[in-house]
């Protein structure tokens, strides 16, 4: 049976049965296939360092049974050797190093404060002063203390969950960031170039520390100097190698970990990874100088933790392959969260090329997250990173090597620091443009598809959304609150888009009033051609043309749509990585980039289905529902009565579709929920107001649909023969009946 023998309605149902079949199979068909590729993954090429595992890796202790082949002898003069854990090794290394050292840098008046601690010379916390931290599970702000005084928000940790005293010192040196570790020819790191022995420098204060650890067997000296300055949102961080005795040479590669204990924000509505690697890499130039000064293109490699193997091997990035054309320089790499991001960046200063010091990326899985739903199994997780550096040579005579980094936390949009106070200029410029900063949100490139990139599109996106910030933070310096803020942005939009929705408005109340008028001359056409679509459908034409009624003068609105679709999206993605719109408040709305929470209902079973595109969650997100009701109301509104039944399924195809968009809308942020609110009740309002005109527009077209019934003479033309021509199509389907 062919589609052309169903009726309307029943069109209408398949319609819905293919849709709803379409949705279930692109929500679990993605899920088997990636689980069946996580099972074939293939590591990079090259030789990959092990992940540094303190609970299962083991110490290179030969085997007594690998000595017995060698040399039987020897095995009955002395006993064999226990083995040795590498987790027992490192604990033993650090027993004898001594207590452990702390020391901060920064203090209140500093934009960030860091803790480190002389194992491993390593990070273990680094705390934004001038952000909050939020709830983990809703994303809202936490209760202030007794001095009135908001929990500020720490991005990197050693001890996220609050049971570092539990674990052993090896425990307690793997959650440490930016520790430096060797490596041994087999690419890994065996306990005693891991757990280097470092020592606190004199001279130590706020703004600068360093650390020194001798590595006798490497015949190597290495220095870490950490630098804080006051008005930066990050650590200068350089690294010098010195030869102990530079008669002799020495060559090594080190390991660079990234940070641990990253937070997450809003467990139970984000819809998205909670937290994602990231690196972004430069190609190779012809010449360390690139004296041709051509344009290097920059790619950003941004995926998140469902990306990772649970397992927790990691995932390797080789950068500098033995082809020169597929060489790329490193130029930052970390872990990203919704609104900021910590890394660590090559230094360089501008017009420098800088120096290609890393050969891998690893990306790995560190664990899950206890206190995440189970619903979000496949996105939630720890994660971290590790730099593995190119081979680093020091030859006789030569007495050092400095490796200079910049160890970031901060947000994610560099670009939104001009609007704090106290920030330079010149400071926001080399995050943003110089050290490209920029490409965390604003990379241009699309994995699936290189559509969007070669029309421009991600660029037009990229430009709304920085305009979007730029005119939300102009608004907010006079009005003072982002919620009216959006409301004022949306009135001014659509204030510059009155002239086109006005005249949209009344072609569709002018269409309105028109389809009521002719619905008796329909019902005759309806009814004289029952059985006969297409003799049906030329006399419907037929009756528009003889009556000046145009069937797209209603379709204005679609300018409307898509003059707003730039606004609309750019104030989607500005919600979704603006930090001064996290944790702004307005009404009831805690977050307005997060969904307004208005009622905490649950867990139960029709909070918890099983099917993500219907899942509701614990909270009753009140905003979303508004939306629909508004969308559906100006829907009804605006649509021409049905004249027939194709026309009446339409609309109740219509009805259907808002209500799926209301269920798409159930998860995005309140801020943009607000927008759409104010937008539709505004065209709503606008509706009401054109009544006038719409009454005078009838009036003309009635007087002119009269005028042309009167007879008159009309010399034989293209009209003429156009007439001639349906009506011998009409004496046609008269015989046919």
């Amino acid at each position: 049976m062919g589609l052309e023998n169903l009726s309307q309605r029943q069109r209408f149902w398949l319609f819905v049965v293919l849709t709803t079949v379409s949705m279930l199979a692109l929500t679990f068909i993605p899920q088997f296939f990636n689980k069946d590729q996580k099972a074939k993954q293939v590591v990079a090429s090259g030789p990959v360092p092990q992940a540094t595992d303190t609970k299962k890796d083991t110490a290179p202790v030969q085997k007594p049974e690998d000595v017995a082949k060698k040399d039987p002898e020897k095995t009955k003069e002395k006993p064999a050797e226990p083995v040795v854990s590498k987790t027992e090794a490192i604990n033993k290394l650090l027993a004898q190093q001594g207590p452990e050292k702390q020391h901060t840098l920064g203090d209140d008046n500093t934009k960030i404060q860091v803790v480190f601690s002389d194992r491993g010379a390593a990070v273990r916390s680094m705390t934004l002063n001038d952000h909050e931290a939020s709830d983990r599970q809703t994303g809202k702000r936490l209760a202030a203390d007794a001095n009135g005084q908001r929990p500020k928000l720490t991005l990197v940790n050693d001890d996220e969950d609050k049971n570092r005293n539990t674990l052993s010192p090896a425990r307690q040196l793997e959650h440490l960031s930016y520790r430096l570790s060797l490596l041994n020819e087999k690419q890994v790191a065996p306990p005693e170039l891991e757990a280097l022995p470092w020592k606190q420098q004199d001279g130590a204060n706020g703004q600068q520390v360093s650390y020194v650890a001798l590595v006798p067997s490497q015949n190597l000296k290495i220095t870490k100097r950490y630098t804080l300055a006051k008005d930066e949102y990050h650590v200068s961080l350089e690294l010098q190698f010195d030869a102990i005795d530079v008669s002799k040479p020495a060559k090594f590669s080190y390991e660079l970990t990234g940070p641990r204990g990253t937070p997450v924000e809003g467990l139970r509505w984000k819809q998205f990874s909670f937290r994602s690697y990231v690196f972004v890499t430069q190609d190779f130039p012809d010449d360390t100088t690139n004296n041709n000064n051509r344009p290097l293109n920059t790619d950003r490699t941004l995926e998140g933790v469902e990306k990772l193997n649970k397992d927790g091997t990691p995932r390797n990035f080789t950068l500098n392959a033995a082809d020169p054309k597929e060489k790329k320089v490193f130029l930052y790499g970390g872990v990203m969260i919704q609104f900021f991001s910590m890394l660590a960046i090559v230094d360089h200063a501008e017009g420098e090329q800088p120096m290609n010091l890393i050969d891998k990326v690893q990306a790995e899985y560190i664990g899950p997250d206890a206190d995440s739903p189970e619903y979000y199994k496949d996105r939630q997780g720890r994660l971290t990173t590790r730099l593995i550096s190119l081979p680093v040579i020091l030859e006789k005579g030569k007495t050092s090597a400095t490796h200079k980094y910049l160890l970031y936390a901060g947000p994610s949009k560099s670009m939104l620091l001009k609007y704090e106070k106290g920030i330079p200029e010149e400071l926001v410029d080399r995050y943003t443009r110089v050290l490209q900063l920029d490409q965390l949100t604003d990379a241009s490139d699309i994995t699936w598809t290189n559509f969007f990139k070669s029309a421009r599109i991600t660029s037009l996106l990229v430009a709304s959304t920085n305009l979007m910030h730029g005119i939300l933070e102009f608004l907010h310096k006079y009005l003072g609150n982002f919620g009216i803020a959006i409301i004022a942005m949306t009135v001014l939009v659509r204030l510059c888009l009155f002239p086109l929705s006005r005249k949209q408005a009344q072609n569709q109340a002018k269409m309105q009033e028109q389809m009521k008028l002719l619905r008796p001359d329909m019902d005759k056409i309806k009814k004289q051609y029952a059985n006969d679509r297409q003799a049906y459908a030329l006399a419907q034409m037929e009756l528009y043309k003889k009556h000046n009624v145009s069937m797209l003068a209603g379709c204005n609105g679609c300018w409307i749509v898509f003059l707003q679709m730039p606004i609309f999206l750019g104030l989607y993605f500005a919600l979704r990585e603006s930090i001064h719109l996290r944790l702004a408040g307005f009404l009831w709305i805690d977050n307005l980039a997060m969904p307004d929470m208005l009622l905490h209902w649950g867990d139960n079973f029709l909070t918890n289905l099983p099917i993500s595109f219907l899942y509701l969650g614990p909270y009753l997100h009140i905003l979303p529902i508004v939306s629909v009701t508004v969308m559906y109301m100006y829907q009804k509104l605006m649509a021409p009565p049905a004249m027939d039944e194709q026309q009446e399924q339409q609309i109740k195809m219509m009805n259907y579709m808002t209500l799926v968009m209301g269920l798409a809308f159930y998860w995005v942020a309140s801020g943009l929920c607000l927008y759409f609110i104010v937008s539709s009740v505004w065209g709503m309002v606008e509706r009401k107001f054109v009544k006038k005109a719409k009454d005078q527009a009838i009036a003309q077209w009635q007087e002119k649909r009269e005028r042309d019934k009167s007879p008159t003479k009309t010399t034989p033309g293209v009209r003429s023969k156009l007439g001639d021509m349906w009506r011998d199509l009409q004496s046609k389907a008269d015989k046919r009946k």
